[in-house]
């Protein structure tokens, strides 16, 4: 049995079922047949992807690693870079310019506001701990993750098409 199937167990012997326990139970369920469909080889609703521009042959990856890149920013910003500095340090190794980053820390702030989980805050909470814990701040370290997650970056967004030269036929004036 896995976790899915204990919690739904879990759910059904409780004693005190919880206010949202038709709808839990419903999630759970849905959940279950949606695996058992994409293991059958279909794709259910719940697991069908949006329809929403995306970017690379890696969506999720880019998107993550560009959540990375804020974090990378935000790190550098408090170890006294200033942002230009920082966007181009970041933006180098992802093989973007300082503007798409910047665009990325602007966008990550808008979807998150003021979520604990948003990067900016995620990597002050981290720096935080660090500090607290007495571990020197290791910029080499920081600069050589860049460098990793820029790589993987590139690779999740995969190669850039060049632009298709028009057809001979099109092209206006050509004497065959």
């Amino acid at each position: 049995m896995g976790f899915i199937e204990t919690e739904l167990a879990f759910l059904e012997i409780s004693k005190k079922k919880p206010p949202d326990y038709y709808v839990r139970c419903h999630f759970l369920i849905a959940l279950i047949e949606g695996l058992e469909a994409l293991d059958a080889g279909e794709t259910p609703a719940i697991f069908a992807p949006t329809k929403r521009r995306t970017w690379g042959e890696r969506p999720y990856r880019v998107e993550k690693l560009q959540e990375e890149a804020v974090k990378h920013c935000t790190f550098l910003r408090m170890h006294g870079y200033r942002a230009s500095k920082a966007y181009r340090v970041v933006g180098g190794p992802y093989g973007v310019d300082e503007d798409a980053v910047k665009k990325w820390c602007i966008h990550f702030r808008k979807i998150y506001k003021d979520s604990p989980t948003s990067p900016e805050r995620v990597a002050k909470r981290l720096n935080r701990i660090h500090q607290k814990l007495g571990h020197p701040v290791n910029l080499e370290w920081r600069l050589k993750r860049i460098e990793v997650d820029g790589k993987a970056f590139r690779e999740a967004r995969g190669p850039k098409k060049a632009k298709k030269a028009p057809a001979a036929s099109s092209v206006k004036g050509i004497v065959s």
